[in-house]
């Protein structure tokens, strides 16, 4: 008969939310102290860290990769079975805390918090902020007695008062293969604002990483590598000509890092060139968070990776603003990416729900030299639009080119919009969102539009379609036209598709 275990062997230390509402709610159970399972032989084997009830394992298990822990509460630690963590949101008047964790190391049991404090514009933030107690040493008579430990993975400050924004932080991160301190200061007093951000630490290289023991930078015997990157962004009128104005200076280095590059379509939020560090524009202290988190975190350490950023953003014609970031890396093969941000708007100096014309482009071009590709790429965001909020512009293109060492050196391909229904897409091309248009003229009718144009070595296609839609309660139509043309070369092969689709619905219930 099959058995449910409620509570496994060992201690246990829970977290309840009672909510106010009657029934608690357990937030985490954490387990620690539990006995090693044996095998037939006598032999105890390591548990599985968050396995209840762990299988024997006869083979060591494999290193684990690089993992460096979150600001906030931490990760795993020597004796304890890794820190059980749970979102929590609790609110008690000017406070909030957002994230508990336990965790159990050297007969200390830790509690640790996120906390978020407000006093008027003011907001102060504790990460992992641990209350901890020694077990071995805790005698229930003279509880009472005990002086906890007390431990802080981090802080900020932020003052958020347009015109006026004051924010800074500072972490220290550590765990089993690398110890690492982060700090950042964001200052705006407009028209000028001011962020700078950077990190100092010590990682453990892959071929000496220990998951069951504690990191210490005094005695590493030349099996880690030091890391330190900069970054820093100042925003406002800087150089005034003719047509255009400088208005921001971006610059960045790494060493021993390297810089995660965005997706096409996630370019206009990258922190490199994305508004940040102003009043009103979002918070700061998560535009810190979003550079510098080693594990998410836009630059993370990594052996024999050097960086080097410059970046200026501009208006130009008084309609175009444009922020762009040229970042060159070795890796140590040399690399060139640019990412940029471009915004236009019809009439100029005009709220955006007001223009005539909005239209929001991410760029990126990327050229790897070592592994022979060039990659060019750029994708409208769904806030552009013409002639009407409600009539969106959507799509993108792509060229690229492969060369040298690649696998692929001499194919190429550009395209406006994707590509044929029918045309086979080989793995290593992107493929870009059809070129658009989304109107929604009323709840009634909804008009859209499409097209696309690509040519690659081996073959060439463009088309396009037109669908419209009207749905009045009982009674519903439509219309859909399309063409499609497809040529390959060798062998030469030629498709052509063109149709038109007209349908009425009444529904009627008897």
């Amino acid at each position: 008969m099959d058995q449910a275990i409620v509570l496994s062997s060992g201690w246990h230390f829970v977290v309840l939310d009672s909510g106010g509402h009657g029934q608690p709610k357990a937030l985490l159970d954490y387990a620690f102290n539990k006995p090693k399972p044996t095998r037939d032989d006598g032999v105890e084997v390591e548990p599985t860290p968050g396995q209840t009830d762990p299988e024997p394992q006869t083979q060591p298990k494999p290193k684990p990769k690089p993992k460096l822990a979150d600001a906030g509460v931490p990760d795993t630690k020597e004796d304890g079975q890794g820190t059980s963590k749970g979102a929590v949101e609790k609110t008690v008047s000017t406070f909030k805390i957002s994230n508990v964790g336990i965790r159990y190391e050297n007969s200390e049991l830790i509690i640790f918090l996120d906390i978020i404090a407000h006093l008027g514009p003011i907001e102060f933030a504790l990460n992992g902020l641990g209350f901890g107690m020694k077990l071995n040493e805790l005698k229930f008579d003279q509880i009472g007695r005990h002086i906890p430990s007390f431990h802080l993975q981090g802080m900020g400050i932020e003052y958020n008062q347009p015109p006026v924004l004051i924010a800074g932080m500072f972490k220290e991160v550590q765990n089993e293969d690398m110890k690492m301190y982060i700090g950042g200061v964001a200052l705006s007093v407009l028209p000028y604002q001011f962020i700078a951000i950077g990190a100092y630490g010590e990682v453990r290289k892959p071929a000496f990483q220990h998951a069951n023991e504690t990191f210490d930078m005094a005695s590493s015997n030349g099996h880690t590598f030091k890391t330190v990157f900069i970054f820093a962004k100042l925003n406002g009128p800087l150089i005034e000509l003719e047509i255009a104005t400088i208005g921001g200076i971006t610059l960045g280095f790494g060493y021993n890092s390297t810089v995660q590059h965005p997706r096409i379509e996630d370019v206009p939020t990258f922190p490199f060139i994305a508004n940040s560090g102003t009043p009103g524009s979002g918070d700061p202290l998560a535009v810190m968070q979003s550079l510098s988190d080693p594990i998410h975190g836009i630059v993370t350490p990594e052996d024999g990776s050097y960086w080097i950023a410059a970046g200026l953003e501009g208006k130009a014609l008084e309609i175009l603003d444009l922020s762009a970031v040229v970042i060159l890396e070795f890796n140590p093969y040399v690399s060139l990416s640019i990412y940029a941000r471009a915004q236009a708007s019809m009439p100029p100096e005009t709220p955006r729900i007001a223009c005539f014309t909005y239209v929001e482009l991410g760029i990126m071009a990327y050229v790897d030299f070592h592994q022979g590709q060039l990659r060019i790429e750029a994708q409208l965001s769904p806030n552009s639009f013409v002639m009407n909020p409600f009539c969106h512009l959507s799509g993108g293109f792509a060229l690229c080119y492969w060369f040298g060492n690649s696998p692929y050196a001499g194919d190429f391909m550009f395209s406006i919009g994707g590509f044929h229904p029918a045309y086979k897409v080989p793995s290593h091309y992107p493929v870009p969102p059809r070129l658009a248009i989304t109107w929604a003229l009323s709840d009634m009718l909804m008009i859209r539009g499409e097209a696309y144009f690509a040519v690659t070595t081996k073959a060439c296609m463009g088309g396009g379609m037109l669908t419209a839609t009207f749905n009045m309660g009982l009674l519903s139509a439509y219309l859909t036209a399309h063409a499609d043309f497809l040529m390959e070369f060798h062998p030469f092969f030629f498709m052509a598709d063109i149709g038109i689709t007209i349908g009425v619905e009444f529904d009627l219930e008897l």
